[in-house]
This record gives C-alpha cells, structure tokens and sequence, in this order.
C-alpha cells in the first residue's frame, strides 16, 4: 500500500471513531450544556465548539504520530496504530469536557435542580 492510501486511511478511521462518538454525546451534552448555560444560543456555542474537538483531537493525533510514512510499518501495524490514537484522542477530548463541566457543576445545586425539575413536570 502506497503512503498516501495509508494516510487516507489514517484519516477515515479517525473521522469515523469521531463520527461515532459525536452520535452518541449530541443530544445529551446539548441538553447538559442548555441547562448549564441557561441560554440556547450559548448551549449552541460550546456544543458546536465540543463536536469540533471531538473531531479535531483525534486528528491531531493520527497526524503527529500516525505510521502512514514510515516504509518499515505493516499495513496492519498502521490500522492499529491509527485505531489506538484515534481512541486515545476522543478520550481526551470527552475527559477535557467533563472536567470542565464537572467544575460548573456541584452534587448538591445539581441534585436540588433535579428535585425542583422534576416538581415542576408533575
């Protein structure tokens, strides 16, 4: 396999981990983020600005310290490779984010909001 065809792949295995991720944390970091920023456009902002590091993280990643360049690597060693620091750089994209929403959020506000929620839907 010739280099570019290795980095394309590199490439498309970090956009699908992304991909994957992103459909999963959408709806819940969106509604997490609305109630946190109490506005809709802000909750808008930072989720925007989440879903593009989810997608950036893993990129940077593969491309630093991706394998599509070194002749001496298997075809299978680059996958793998790709594979693994995609992975590592979704968690730390998600593990950033939660730190930084945990620090907005405190056990007891947080569970006194939920109280006072669901109150108000019954």
């Amino acid at each position: 396999m010739d280099v570019l065809t290795r980095f394309i792949i590199e490439i498309s295995i970090a956009l699908l981990v992304s991909s994957a991720t992103t459909f999963v944390i959408t709806t819940v970091l969106k509604n997490l983020l609305i109630d946190l920023c109490g506005d809709v456009v802000r909750a808008t902002f930072w989720s925007r600005f989440s879903l593009l590091m989810l997608f950036l993280t893993p990129l940077m990643f593969v491309i630093f310290f991706g394998m599509s360049f070194d002749s001496a690597a298997t075809d299978h060693l680059v996958v793998k490779r790709a594979l693994g620091l995609s992975l590592l750089g979704v968690f730390c994209a998600v593990m950033g984010m939660a730190f930084q929403i945990s620090q907005f959020i405190s056990s007891k506000n947080a569970l006194a909001s939920r109280e006072e929620s669901i109150k108000e839907n019954e």
